[in-house]
């Protein structure tokens, strides 16, 4: 069998050298397609975007392929760089020069342009790769393209659910609203009605899918490569900031709306004893510059790092801190598992904590999160070899494929 990812921003987890910032769902989506490709007889291959990337390339016997579309890729430029959810308005995300003729561009070309509008569109890329099934990650244009064309191609798509927005009860077919991200909820409903099969990353993911869109799903934790994270480990790391000295971690991207690193700021400043390291992809340049400019002298700020030195970034922590409102399931905390590091999260995940014993969940409390990290209660009230074995046990990439390759030969059933 054939099996195609479509996961645009990709690339960079593969590619040190590759520009682009990746997160969760394309770490999620290269450690699924490397493991069936080293476990299964299918064929794998992931379409990409890249400016690195002309030609296709093979890589951990995943072949990644570049999307070319003109009009798409000047689109997602512009998306990028302007906050198109405060129209008629229109705030600058961060500036390019580009910008100076892709702006005129897409509105001189509007008129004629109007039937690709909705991202339901027929994309050759796809007759070409002439898959047997498309995977697309998270409820986002290019999702909602993917299955759209595995639809028309009369082939298969399976959707994997991301961030626990992808479930917002106002997507809907008359719905007005538009997420944060900038989706539209008659899509973002058309794509959940329209996938052949749904992946959920939790149980409660799967009860939502339910209730709210009539769909089922099998619930696939995250998987995590331990062997591939233990050779990265062994090339090296990035150089430690705050030189020897160990640091209180964070790692996401600038938003207001979801990661909220503006929490992680006010942590800094309530332990000024300890150092503290956030790498921060840009994403809101407001909500970036506010960052910056608000951190303390012992809280340092890094835009990106290579996924090759995340296990050196993890190897210098004392403690991990996520400070997000809802997410599906943070890769991140496999990540931290596996190299031993404690967990405060101020929301999210406080089953998984606690059943793993990986961290503490603070319910949104900063003062019981600087508590913990000031006093040195977080330790004792972790054990990191019971949350490695929980790893080991539950979301090694192996097993994980496994359980996905008996779904992919599973023959299609009803919603």
């Amino acid at each position: 069998m054939k099996i195609c990812f479509v996961v645009f921003n990709a690339y960079p987890v593969v590619e040190p050298n590759a520009p682009g910032f990746f997160g969760g769902s394309e770490t999620r989506a290269v450690t699924l397609a490397r493991g069936l490709a080293k476990s299964t007889e299918h064929e794998i291959c992931f379409i990409v975007q890249n400016p690195e990337l002309k030609q296709p390339r093979l890589i951990d016997a995943v072949m990644y392929i570049p999307w070319c579309d003109f009009w798409a890729e000047t689109r997602e430029h512009v998306a990028e760089h302007l906050d198109l959810s405060v129209l008629p308005g229109i705030r600058f995300k961060r500036w390019s020069w580009k910008l100076l003729w892709e702006i005129p561009l897409l509105i001189l070309s509007n008129p004629w342009r109007r039937k690709h509008r909705d991202p339901r569109r027929k994309s050759q890329i796809f007759q070409q790769i002439n898959a047997d099934l498309y995977c697309g990650f998270g409820i986002n244009p290019i999702t909602v393209q993917t299955v759209y064309n595995a639809k028309i191609l009369n082939q298969s798509s399976l959707l994997f659910l991301g961030h626990d927005m992808d479930l917002d009860e106002r997507h809907h077919p008359e719905s007005d609203y538009i997420s944060p991200a900038g989706e539209r909820a008659e899509t973002s409903y058309w794509v959940l009605k329209n996938a052949d099969r749904i992946i959920a990353q939790t149980e409660s993911q799967q009860q939502l899918l339910k209730q709210r869109f009539d769909r089922k799903s099998m619930v696939l934790l995250n998987p995590f490569d331990l062997e591939h994270w233990k050779n990265q480990a062994s090339r090296g790391s990035l150089i430690n900031p705050w030189g020897d000295e160990k640091y209180v971690l964070w790692i996401g991207r600038a938003d207001a709306f979801h990661k909220l690193p503006a929490r992680f700021v006010e942590l800094a400043k309530k332990c000024p004893s300890l150092k503290f390291l956030m790498i921060m992809n840009p994403s809101d340049p407001v909500v970036e510059q506010q960052i910056k400019q608000n951190r303390p002298e012992n809280l340092k700020v890094i835009d990106t790092v290579p996924h090759c030195e995340m296990p050196g970034v993890f190897r210098d922590a004392l403690a991990f801190v996520n400070t997000s409102t809802q997410e599906g399931f943070p890769n991140v905390f496999l990540q931290a598992i596996a190299s031993e590091v404690p967990i405060i999260s101020y929301e999210v995940g406080k089953e998984f904590l606690g059943n793993s014993r990986a961290g503490v969940c603070v319910q949104g409390n900063v003062n019981d999160a600087s508590q913990l990290l000031i006093d040195h209660s977080l330790k004792a009230q972790t054990d990191s070899q019971f949350a490695f074995q929980f790893l080991t046990d539950n979301y090694l990439c192996a097993s994980i494929c496994a359980q996905l390759d008996e779904l992919i030969l599973e023959p299609k059933q009803s919603a």
